[in-house]
Formats: C-alpha cells, structure tokens, sequence
C-alpha cells in the first residue's frame, strides 16, 4: 500500500481506523467527526485489494481510503469507504496494519459496529442500541482503559474463558489478529479452526441419552445453541506472533435496526467525544447527507 504524498505525524498521537461492518456505521461517525471538526485530508492510498470508487463530494475528491489529519489534536483517521475485492479481505488488512507499523501511535482505536440480534437478552441496554462494548489489548494503556468504564464501556462479555460474542469472523476478527502480529498464515489457520470448532464444546456437552428429551427440553437446548450463534472462540494456545503486538482498542457499537446510519453515527461520535474530550457538541448539519452511504449500500448488511 502507497501513500499519496509525505506524511510524518507527531509520534504518540491517536488513531482511529474504521472495521467494515454493520451498515458501515463506524465510517459514517468518522466522516461526522471529520465534518463536525474540519479535519483536514492529508491524501489517498493506493491499494490494489479494494474496490475503487472516485466520486466528487462538496468539491472535494472522495476515494475508496483516504487519510486524515489533525495536527493540532495529533489525530490520524483512516477512512474506508468502500470493500475489498473478494478473496483479498485478509491482504487489505494485513497491508493497513503493515502501513501503520511506520509510525509511533500511542494509541489505536478500531471502531465498529454490529447487529443487536447478536446480544443475549439480558445484554441488551437501554443507554444505547444494544449497548457500547470494547476489546483492550494487553499493549494498550491502562490508564485509557481506566478512563473507558468511568464512560461506561465494559469488556465484551466471555461465554467461557476465551470464547467472545458476536464478533463474527470477518473484517473485525481480522483486524483485531492482525494488529496482534499474527501473520497471514496464522490467521488464516486462527480462522479456520474458530470456524470448524467453535461449537464443537457445545456439541460435546449433550449426552447421547439427551437424544430421547421431553419436547420441551428439546425447544430449550435448541434456543440455547441459537443465542450462541454469535460465539467466536479465541483459541487459548495460539502460536506466538511474528510481529510486535501494537497498542489497540476495538470500540464495538451494537446497533438497532429502528435507528438510520446517520443517527447511529451521531450516537456513537458522542460516545467518542466523552473519551477524546472534545468540547464542541456533535450535531448532524440540516441537509447532511452521508454521501459515501449512497456508494457502499449494496455492502450496508455486511458485519
């Protein structure tokens, strides 16, 4: 992956970064945040595992990866606005993540969204759809994530010791390996076990005497493996990773289906606002429409 120009931030500074999913709402808070702040675009990538687009927006040239900056705050933002080619999702993120290995961020944020119908009943808050949860790293700050819970963020919630909900096994999952310093054969391999094995522990804890169940223990056991459908195992003996791990948090977003994109996003820059003390409130302009929104709505069901 190419940059467009020179550029060299200020080692220490943030970033954020985008994961494609749910109704590309982790891209539309990026683009209210850089709307609401006036930040400025440093440049373009060029990357040959995403799908291109090239359109005009407000007299401005909008592509599939672009870079923003703001030196004053020393904040990066990647913004993705579109999807990578089919079959090269793990080579688009393993070529970001290489790209961000050149610079000095002391803290790194993935942010993304995901479907309520992931959550358990008892998960689901009512501060906001389906609630806010995040990943920490072990190389992320501690101090930060002190600073997280008092906004209240919590931890994604474990089925079991190392099982995670309702993450799935896409471009998040990727990431998440990714900035690990796992390799593309490790993840591949992570990958392929977590999607052979991860009910494979459910499986085994039923009897074969369970076979001849009332039809309402049936019904119940039935409804237990559906709640789990969101269950994504990661694998407690891992092989070491290649490269240094790098200081990252995952802001999850649940999202509800009764809210537009644009509203969501609104939501959840408040919610980043709370963390990055941001002084100006977070308002939608009249008229805003989310022009990449139009482009990427074919891929608004992806998670």
């Amino acid at each position: 992956m190419q940059f467009s120009k020179p550029f060299a931030p200020s080692p220490g500074g943030i970033l954020l970064i985008p994961a494609i999913s749910t109704g590309f709402v982790s891209q539309a808070t990026l683009d209210l945040i850089i709307h609401q702040f006036h930040i400025p675009k440093i440049g373009n990538f060029i990357q040959y595992e995403i799908n291109p687009i090239c359109v005009s927006e407000d007299g401005q040239l909008r592509t599939a990866l672009e870079l923003y900056y703001d030196v004053h705050q020393n904040l990066s933002i990647i913004q993705i606005l579109s999807t990578p080619l089919e079959g090269n999702s793990l080579a688009f993120v393993l070529d970001i993540v290489k790209w961000i290995r050149q610079f000095q961020f002391e803290n790194i944020y993935i942010l993304s969204g995901a479907l309520s119908t992931f959550r358990l009943p008892s998960q689901i808050e009512t501060i906001v759809p389906g609630g806010k949860r995040a990943i920490w790293l072990k190389e992320f700050p501690q101090s930060r994530v002190n600073q997280m819970r008092s906004f209240g963020w919590q931890e994604l919630e474990q089925w079991k010791e190392n099982n995670i909900v309702g993450i799935g096994t896409g471009n998040l999952l990727c990431l998440l390996l990714a900035v690990q310093g796992y390799d593309s054969d490790q993840i591949k391999n992570i990958i392929q076990e977590i999607e052979n094995n991860s009910f494979a522990e459910i499986k085994k804890e039923q009897p074969k005497e369970k076979e001849k169940e009332e039809p309402k223990e049936k019904q119940k056991v039935e409804q237990i493996e559906k709640e789990k459908e969101g269950l994504i195992p990661i694998l407690s003996q891992q092989p070491p990773p290649k490269f240094a791990p790098l200081p990252v948090c995952s802001l999850i977003y649940f999202c509800s289906e009764e809210n537009s994109t644009l509203q969501l996003a609104e939501q959840f820059a408040k919610q980043l606002k709370e963390i990055f003390k941001w002084k100006e409130e977070i308002i939608i302009p009249q008229m805003m429409e989310w022009g990449p929104r139009s482009i990427c709505q074919s891929y608004s069901n992806l998670y």
